[in-house]
């Protein structure tokens, strides 16, 4: 299992949280999202602006460490992505149902006024 089935928060996880607990979670994923595309930028940018400082062996354990870390961390971003959108979904529909739930409340008490 690779790090992004082991980050991704499934729906009956998210079915449990409360409603600031999903918004938290939907924040908290999108902004390690946005920080994490925008670390893996900057060290592309880093990695060019290096390598005419750096000696070959200096270099090359570089980029194998740096190559590392970027195999990994584009999964990591997309369970974050995830994350946030599944719990903004999670959200929108517990306020359908709580919109559905009241008009058929209102249904009711309608029906009720008029017998």
């Amino acid at each position: 299992m690779d790090v992004y089935h082991q980050s991704i928060v499934f729906d009956s996880e998210l079915k449990k949280l409360s409603g600031k607990e999903l918004a938290n979670l939907s924040l908290d994923s999108e902004c390690a999202h946005r920080a994490l595309m925008k670390g893996m930028r900057t060290i592309g940018s880093l990695m060019v602006s290096a390598s005419t400082e750096l000696n070959d062996d200096e270099m090359k354990e570089s980029f194998i460490a740096i190559g590392d870390l970027m195999m990994h961390l584009p999964r990591y971003s997309e369970a974050l992505f995830e994350n946030a959108a599944n719990a903004d979904y999670e959200i929108k529909r517990r306020e359908k149902y709580k919109v559905a739930k009241a008009t058929e409340n209102l249904d009711k008490a309608m029906q009720g006024l008029k017998s």
